[in-house]
């Protein structure tokens, strides 16, 4: 009882407690793989309902084959204490992940976790765990924080999109398509208690914490706003995970975050493509295609692959683009030697032509190391390990 108590103490030391329970969490969250962060919403009879977002990196969950995806499974446990060291909510669940690639399970992107629970005011302490049980992986982080009535950080904004002339309240875990976008209005509270002369209100966008866009919407005398309309928040339209939404009022400010995981477009770099494109062009084509300024070679890219519109490209609309140049990425980062790109080796030549190999099987003989890269068809490649460069076996392929 005694250690608890020290380990009590030692957490209101390292976190401060403010109305900004996400401002409690910025040390602690460079601290572990698994991050989080807490979204107070609004009281309700005496408690607040608050909002926890966990964020799992992809690239540290291991993955099973499936029949047609990656799977894997997970389990999450929650525990919150308060002052007196009690247990005043504990919650766990399973949680599964299905990704269609095997190059999406090696992605830096984050798996977002949503779970909504309440509590009375107080000052807690918070506990995560992630399990991935079938492969003994644990991933742990905790922190503090606190609930005041009196406080209006990160209370719930009013968020909507719009759809066929309708509003509906828009949250971050909402899988809407084709939402460009957001609108805020005022709620009945507000409109009655704001005493401010001035009123603001701003939003910003990020990706990986890092900021992209802010933009002011208003900032005027409570006069001149029309409480009964709705402000236009349009979603960019280039690569941002995070959207910031800020009201500000009598020294109070009222945020929500909201999180998207289908805004995060590929920045292609077309130019790490004109070498690979030998593999696709005749030897003729190539040549041509060779001689050219590189804005040119970029727009015969564009052509040879039919892409419309670089920026909103994905699996579907650009299926071919797409799968060559994950293969040339894919090359790159894993077949480099002797600081040349990997699309230049033969196990990268292989790759971008052939794809992702069925089966790759690793042994040694009398002759040295190799790799056996089997594909359907009865087809394989032989790569021998010649002083850490795999050169293929026999180059009539």
């Amino acid at each position: 009882m005694m250690l608890n108590r020290i380990k009590m103490l030692l957490f209101l030391c390292l976190f401060l407690f403010s109305c900004s329970t996400k401002n409690s969490f910025e040390d602690n969250r460079k601290t572990s793989l698994v991050t989080f962060e807490i979204n107070e919403l609004a009281f309700v009879n005496d408690k607040m309902n608050v909002s926890l977002l966990i964020k799992v990196p992809i690239n540290i969950m291991v993955f099973n084959k499936q029949i047609k995806s990656f799977k894997s499974s997970i389990t999450i446990d929650v525990s919150v204490l308060d002052k007196e060291n009690k247990n005043v909510y504990f919650y766990s669940w399973d949680e599964n992940l299905n990704l269609n690639y095997y190059e999406d399970t090696k992605s830096n992107k984050k798996h977002i976790l949503k779970h909504d629970f309440s509590l009375p005011v107080g000052g807690y302490s918070i506990k995560i765990i992630v399990n991935d049980f079938e492969n003994h992986l644990s991933f742990m982080n905790e922190g503090s924080f606190s609930i005041d009535k009196d406080c209006f950080v990160n209370r719930e904004l009013n968020l909507f999109y719009k759809k066929n002339n309708n509003y509906s309240p828009y949250y971050s875990d909402s899988k809407i398509d084709s939402v460009d976008t957001l609108w805020f209005a005022f709620n009945e509270y507000d409109i009655k208690n704001i005493k401010s002369q001035y009123i603001s209100l701003d939003y910003a966008f990020y990706y990986k914490e890092d900021l992209v866009k802010k933009v002011n919407v208003f900032d005027v005398k409570k006069e001149n706003i029309d409480f009964k309309n709705y402000f236009p928040i349009p979603l960019l339209k280039k690569t941002f995970d995070k959207l910031i939404v800020e009201l500000r009022f009598d020294d109070i400010v009222k945020r929500s975050d909201l999180y998207f995981d289908d805004r995060v477009y590929n920045n292609y770099n077309m130019a790490m493509l004109v070498g690979p494109m030998q593999y696709v062009l005749s030897f003729s084509e190539y040549v041509s295609f060779s001689e050219l300024k590189l804005d040119e070679q970029i727009d015969y890219m564009e052509k040879f692959w039919d892409i419309k519109d670089i920026e909103k490209i994905n699996k579907l609309s650009a299926g071919k683009f797409y799968e060559f140049y994950s293969r040339v990425e894919y090359a790159n980062e894993s077949f480099i030697f002797f600081n040349n790109d990997g699309w230049k080796s033969d196990r990268g030549k292989i790759y971008v032509i052939h794809g992702k190999p069925k089966e790759i099987i690793s042994n040694f003989n009398e002759n040295g190391e190799f790799e056996v890269w089997h594909y359907n068809s009865n087809k394989k490649f032989v790569f021998i390990n010649k002083y850490g460069n795999y050169e293929l076996y026999n180059n009539n392929y």
